[in-house]
Order: structure tokens, then sequence, then C-alpha cells
């Protein structure tokens, strides 16, 4: 059975979901204020266990698309961490240089895309991490603060939104150049879905109190739905 992995942002921390044999499930918690990540049995709803991750403010973690690791991000300590969900452990911490934010794996499992703020050290960017070489292999400068991404399920195209910016960056993975932006204009734009077919895009509007729909072939704003509050994913 093919493992459906699902990530899910939970208020001040994040969530990972693994789906395992006969519809069995793991589920990731991060805990920012103790440092550890709980970990959830969903068929019983109960708390099995709980991993140190050590100082540095874990907060969104992302399972590999084979669900085997976990990656986290902490906030303070601006690196990232590898968790081994079956063995129970931290495997190791990764400083990449800069300021993340976000992660995103390519469909193949091949790269971490990391979505860093700007720091005095590196630019609002797209980081693109070489899993198997373990190395930083390029950057890609895009609007500022880079919130979600998304990539298409053929790995061909990823979507980065602007928190601050109010937009959509469109990226080309195989030359790594920005081919598309989308600008909507609502600030604290974060979330992004794109459907299975590819053809639409949804993204948050944040402070415009909507949830847009993008048609991918023109990367043109075709509609939206009005929300009542600020609305921070799609």
């Amino acid at each position: 059975m093919t493992s459906r992995i699902a990530p899910i942002v939970v208020a001040a921390w994040t969530a990972a979901l693994a789906a395992g044999p006969a519809g069995a499930a793991t589920l990731l918690v991060t805990n920012t204020k103790s440092d550890s990540v709980s970990i959830i049995d969903t068929t019983t709803l109960e708390v099995v266990g709980a991993i140190p991750l050590g100082r540095g403010k874990p907060n969104r973690i992302v399972f590999q698309p084979d669900g085997k690791l976990a990656w986290v991000v902490y906030d303070k300590s601006r690196d990232l961490g590898i968790v081994d969900p079956d063995g129970r452990k931290l495997v190791k911490r990764v400083k990449i240089g800069g300021n993340p934010y976000n992660l995103a794996f390519t469909p193949d499992g091949r790269y971490l895309y990391v979505l860093d703020w700007s720091s005095e050290t590196s630019n609002d960017e797209v980081i693109i991490y070489d899993l198997k070489a373990e190395r930083v292999e390029g950057r890609i400068e895009v609007s500022t603060w880079p919130a979600h991404g998304v990539f298409t399920r053929d790995g061909r195209i990823f979507y980065v939104s602007g928190e601050t910016a109010g937009d959509v960056t469109v990226i080309d993975t195989a030359t790594r150049a920005i081919v598309g932006r989308i600008v909507h204009g609502g600030g604290d734009a974060m979330g992004l879905a794109l459907t299975a077919d590819g053809k639409t895009l949804y993204a948050a509007a944040g402070e415009n109190k909507a949830i847009l729909k993008i048609d991918t072939t023109t990367n043109r704003v075709v509609g939206e739905i009005a929300l009542p509050g600020v609305v921070h994913e799609a």
C-alpha cells in the first residue's frame, strides 16, 4: 500500500500525518514550549509517545514523501531537525544558513525546498537542499516572507505564497527560474492548495478575507470565496 502524507497546520505548532497499512496512521505534533514532538495514534486518538528535539523552538514539521522521516524547522535556532518516528528519536540537526520558515519536498523525494525569510545572511528565498548529497544546491529569490509552497504532482512547477507581498511566485523546477507571479494584494497571505489535476490553485488571501481561485494555465485569479475573517490557510 502506498503511504499518503498530509501536512496539517495547527495554531502555534504544526502537525504531520503519515498513513500506513490498513489505514493506520501516526500523527506528529510539535510542542514549541517543551522542545519536543508528540506521537498520536489516530485510531485511538491517544498520545503514545514523545521525542525530545532539543532547544531551538521546533515548529513546522513535514514528512518526507516515503513517510519514513520527518523534518522540523527550529524558529529560534534557525536550523532543521530530522526525526525518526519509528525509532522515536531525533536523528540529527542540519544547519543550512539563513532563517528557515517552512518546508516542502519534491514529489520524488530528491530535494527539500526550504522557504527562507530574510536575515543577516540570506534574502527572502527558496533554498534548494539536495537530500542525497546533503548540501545546498541552489537559491531562488522570491517575494517577502515566503510562507507556504506546493508542487504540481509531476514536480515541474512549485508555487510559493508571499505572506506580506500578497502574491504567489511560480517556479519552474527544471530551470529553477521564476516563470510567473500572481499578485492578488491580500496581505497576510499564506496557505496554498492545488487540485489533483493541477489546473486550479487555491490561495489564502489573508486580509482580503477570501480564498482565491487561480487558473494555473493563465496564472490569473478567476474567482474567490469570501469568508468572515482573515484567512491564513487554503
